[in-house]
């Protein structure tokens, strides 16, 4: 017999069985084919069977309610595919627990257990017929599937009684144990209650006998595997990550001797051109000839700089942090972009709810960084429209001291779905889609990420593109609380 990984509370232990048809749906999510995603199956899974779904339930986050079967199938199939996963399916034994001591008592692999989970099929489905078109009639049909809780659990491991749950070691969460509560009353104050409690009066005649090839008493196969398979996605996970990373520290490696050979081979003919450029400017009266020189000289620097940007990119300097007013580094990057923005008509505008917002970073490259994120606004542009420069608070949670962000938005043209993927990049360019990304964004990225923050795409912005770079708060700056950034 396979079973669930262990549910826990304070000294006592409970092993639900693990039924094949269960395990073939969850490693199937594990390993999805192509195109295919787990989320539709795991909810006919959920709704099938009775001790998954108590499982789910006293695992799910105590600071929710789960909507149904569908809600409990959907954060399952998430979380495994997140780091949780690896803690929400760990068959590892609990400190200082014999894997194969403390086995449930055998009812639980025995006709009771299937008895169990047959009646309480029977009252989900009652509910589902008789409260179809209702809207709370998912609910329902959850608690009809878990009502029989306390006798499942007491059929593989210690005995709850509901009167006692106050003073017990249990593994129910609260809302499951108000439900109990409400169904163990003669006459639920609820009428959806009613639905179910009419619905569990009718099926306490006798149940239909399970099958003789029960999936609960065949020898297991996938179940037996489900634990190895789980480890094996984690595998798999972890080495994708590894090989990610190296393939990352690869083109670092590859793009600092292209920096390096491109500063040493290109850059001294370049100043070379520069500086004949500069003494032909000299006794150069005509005006098409001093411009076309100046254009040369123009050109030298800017390829000069695209080659500063790559060794940037490759081999950054050393960030020198320092605690400044967010309010100063906007000013500057609007104040040298005032002229481009008004010979091109676009219309500059600056949202601060906090003007005495306090920021920890470099601010020489993060000027730089704002700086690359308003021209790829203005350039996206090209005439007209509006670019706006956002600082902003985030609330600090349990998890972190929260974040400030630093928000560029545009009315141009977006960012086109092909271009997401490689906006980052060095070289890459959107220009033939209708927006310049190029060596601006990834040097954007660099400076952010040498910060510890995060830069991304807000895809909830309806026009033009809107770029959040996210960095830590600086841990002297009280956040609004999360209660009232949720509230």
């Amino acid at each position: 017999m396979a079973w669930l990984p262990t549910l826990a509370a304070g000294s006592s232990r409970w092993r639900i069985p693990l039924l094949e048809p269960t395990a073939i749906a969850i490693a199937g999510g594990l390993f999805p084919r192509s195109g295919q995603g787990p989320d539709q199956v795991m909810a006919r899974t959920v709704a099938d069977d009775p001790g998954l779904a108590l499982w789910l339930a006293c695992r799910f986050p105590a600071d929710r309610i789960p909507t149904g079967c569908d809600d409990l199938a959907a954060w399952f199939t998430g979380a495994w595919h997140t780091a949780a996963s690896p803690g929400l399916l760990d068959w590892t034994p609990a400190d200082g627990e014999d894997e194969a001591e403390a086995l449930p008592p055998a009812a639980a692999a025995s006709s009771d257990w299937l008895q169990l989970t047959t009646s309480s099929l029977a009252v989900s489905r009652y509910v589902a017929a008789t409260m179809a078109g209702h809207p709370r009639v998912t609910a329902a049909t959850l608690i009809g599937l878990l009502h029989a809780s306390l006798e499942m659990l007491a059929a593989c491991g210690p005995r709850i009684r509901l009167e006692e749950i106050d003073q017990a070691d249990h593994c129910l969460p609260a809302w499951l144990v108000a439900a109990l509560v409400e169904l163990d009353r003669d006459d639920a104050s609820d009428a959806v209650y009613g639905s179910i409690q009419n619905a569990i009066r009718q099926s306490d005649g006798p149940s239909p006998a399970p099958p003789a090839a029960s999936p609960a008493t065949e020898p297991a196969g996938y179940a037996a595997l489900l634990p190895e398979l789980v480890r094996a996605a984690a595998r798999l996970r972890m080495l994708e990550e590894e090989f990610s990373s190296a393939v990352e520290a690869a083109k670092m490696n590859a793009m600092r001797e292209l920096a390096y050979g491109a500063s040493h081979e290109i850059n001294n003919p370049l100043a070379n051109i520069s500086t004949r450029a500069q003494t032909l400017l000299i006794d150069e009266t005509d005006p098409e000839r001093r411009r076309k020189l100046a254009t040369i000289n123009s050109q030298a620097f800017r390829a000069h700089e695209m080659i500063s940007d790559i060794m940037l990119f490759a081999k950054p300097p050393r960030i020198e942090v320092a605690e400044f007013e967010l309010r100063e580094l906007v000013a500057e990057v609007l104040a040298e972009l005032a002229d481009d923005a008004a010979e091109q008509g676009t219309e500059l505008q600056l949202d601060l709810p906090d003007p005495d917002m306090t920021i920890v970073a470099d601010r020489g490259h993060l000027t730089v960084a704002v700086k690359s994120l308003v021209r790829n606004a203005l350039e996206a542009l090209g005439l007209g429209g509006r670019v706006e420069l956002l600082g902003r608070r985030v609330a600090a949670t349990a998890a972190d001291q929260g974040a400030i962000e630093i928000v560029v938005r545009d009315t141009g043209p977006g960012v086109p779905a092909e271009a997401r993927r490689s906006m980052f990049n060095p070289f890459y360019s959107g220009r033939e889609a209708g927006r310049g990304l190029g060596l601006g964004l990834s040097k954007c990225w660099r400076i952010v990420t040498l910060h510890g923050g995060t830069i991304s795409l807000d895809d909830s912005y309806p026009d033009g593109a809107c770029f959040v770079i996210r960095l830590p708060a600086p841990a002297s700056v009280v956040l609004d609380s999360p209660i009232a950034a949720h509230g």
